[in-house]
């Protein structure tokens, strides 16, 4: 400090020198981000823009636009637009880093109106391209799509890579989830071959997230691995685009019911993601309120809401950011009670009006569908069960026939529910003994347990019924696991055991058989049931024990006293 201090004092005239021989050295030594500062402190702006031209491709490879974005606002902007090249590298950096959507459209009209080649003008293409898709125009993004493709060189594997995860998105805009994942893998494939860390690591998490909506967790869960891997570097370093790969983690964690793992992915994500764009996070913070929600800290999720509302504001490429957090308020509301808020909300959205004008369209639009979902639960809350039932077959059958599993185990969790609220329970249980078949291959857990007591009460019932036994224990045991639990729950509760509630005195019957070591199908021989009815009841144990296993549930029973003398 006190060199540094001496030199802007008695020499002045050398400081721009010293920079620039620094700026030289340091590119001599193939450390572009220190030549390229100092040749911005020098005032080198001609070797500042040679050297960010330079290294931009590979930087907006590696997901590292911010770098750029910082770089070049540190230039005059007259002396930028000297290189029309140098003002689209800008444009594309703002685009994927969630900048402001005014700025990338200065810098593409700008382009566009000079006299540049094919591959600038294939390149501003596809850029138009990717804001089409953001503002959901498929058909206006695939026809820029195509132009971009006519334009660029066959060997601009890149900008290339870039317009075939592009269509991908068109296609799942389109609902053509088969050409869509069929792009993406194309877009993968393209973008191994030319290095591009981030339209790779982006075109496996998009693949992840179609599988999770065709309800395919444990595929969607390995995609999310190779992109994660494939985004850290030998070192373990993380590249920002690692973000999406530890989003889509959690959001499986969370659905899985592993809190834990969930809360430890999105935190990460969230860090990479002040690298490479905010809309990331802003996900990331919905799913961490959701935890929160279900572990009973609402002040906590309310926290982490207002949170996620800021970051939306400031995320100027998309709406739908903002949208997910109105959406995730408002049921949070229903859950805190504030039922003012949310039927103010639902009229000055017009909320109603939004979900009818929609309803039957084939394209796939994921803010409807969470519009009319909450739309459902807010009925769900005033009683009104008609008018939810209303709102939910039409987007049952959507789903169903896009084959959107994720959905229609949601929509159908949902019916059972509602037709438990209105007394049908025969009704409620077959709708639900449909939902788990589907459901228990890939391990749905949230799903069902989100629905809160209504739906624990249906799975105590379907599980003394015998309607899917093993799997519907498995939920039951982890609607009252400790993972689920806040730390002041688990602190109230940690001197004192406790049940959701009694054992039947023929799960009691069932139990002691147990204990004394008899098989499921020794245990009907000697009650003189079923097997089936046998598998029901030792389900039903275990959720209202919190066990897995025989041996836990005899230990477990022994220590609240239930089995004596055994």
């Amino acid at each position: 400090d006190f060199l540094l201090k001496s030199l802007q004092q008695f020499q002045p005239n050398q400081i721009a020198i010293l920079h620039n021989k620094a700026s030289r050295w340091f590119e001599a030594e193939g450390l572009l981000d220190e030549a390229i500062e100092h040749a911005l402190s020098a005032g080198d702006n001609h070797r500042a823009m040679d050297m960010i031209e330079a290294t931009a491709q590979s930087r907006l490879m590696r997901s590292e636009a911010g770098s750029i974005i910082r770089w070049i606002g540190k230039l005059p902007q007259e002396e930028v637009e000297t290189r029309p090249s140098l003002c689209l590298t800008q444009a594309w950096a703002l685009m994927l880093k969630g900048g402001p959507i005014d700025n990338v459209e200065s810098n593409l009209n700008f382009v566009e109106n000079q006299e540049v080649d094919d591959q600038l003008l294939g390149s501003a293409a596809a850029l138009r391209a990717f804001l089409a898709s953001t503002k959901g125009d498929a058909e206006i993004s695939l026809e820029l799509s195509v132009r971009a493709l006519q334009l660029l060189p066959d060997d601009n594997l890149f900008m290339r890579s870039l317009v075939a995860d592009n269509l991908g998105m068109v296609y799942l805009i389109r609902g053509d989830f088969d050409s869509s994942i069929e792009a993406f893998t194309q877009a993968a494939k393209i973008s191994r071959q030319a290095g591009n860390v981030m339209i790779a690591v982006g075109a496996l998490c998009n693949m992840a997230g179609l599988w999770m909506l065709q309800g395919q967790l444990k595929r969607a869960w390995s995609a999310n691995l190779e992109a994660l891997n494939l985004a850290t570097d030998k070192r373990g370093r993380r590249l920002p685009v690692a973000g999406k790969a530890l989003l889509g983690l959690g959001e499986i964690a969370r659905e899985w019911n592993q809190f834990e793992s969930a809360e430890g992915y999105l935190k990460e994500g969230i860090e990479l993601f002040r690298l490479f764009g905010e809309l990331g996070s802003v996900l990331s913070y919905v799913t961490l309120a959701r935890i929160k929600e279900i572990q009973g800290d609402l002040e906590g999720a309310q926290d982490i809401v207002d949170l996620a509302r800021q970051l939306a504001v400031q995320f100027d490429a998309s709406t739908m950011d903002d949208e997910l957090v109105e959406a995730y308020q408002a049921q949070l509301w229903i859950v805190q009670g504030k039922f003012e808020q949310v039927l103010r909300w639902v009229e000055d959205k017009q909320l109603e009006k939004i979900v009818a004008q929609k309803i039957g369209e084939s394209r796939f639009d994921p803010m409807w569908e969470i519009h009319s979902q909450t739309l459902a639960r807010v009925y769900i809350s005033q009683g009104r069960y008609e008018d939810a039932l209303r709102v939910i077959e039409p987007m049952l059958e959507m789903a169903k026939a896009s084959q959107r599993m994720r959905s229609v185990l949601r929509m159908l969790a949902m019916q059972a529910v509602i037709f438990k609220c209105m007394g049908d329970t025969q009704n409620a249980l077959q709708i639900l003994e449909q939902a788990l078949n589907l459901a228990k291959e890939e391990g749905f857990v949230r799903t069902f347990l989100d629905e809160g007591e209504p739906m624990i009460q249906l799975l105590y019932e379907a599980a003394a019924n015998g309607i899917v036994p093993e799997y519907t224990g498995q939920l039951l045991a982890a609607y009252t696991s400790p993972e689920t639990s806040s730390e002041s729950l688990k602190s109230e509760k940690k001197d004192q055991i406790e049940m959701v509630e009694p054992l039947s005195e023929r799960e009691v019957e069932v139990l002691e058989l147990i204990a004394e070591g008899y098989s499921n199908q020794e245990i009907a021989t000697r009650l003189h049931i079923s097997l089936s009815t046998v598998k029901g009841h030792t389900s039903n144990i275990y959720g209202k024990l919190s066990v897995n296993k025989r041996t836990q549930a005899v230990a477990r029973a022994k220590e609240l006293g239930i089995l004596q003398g055994i």
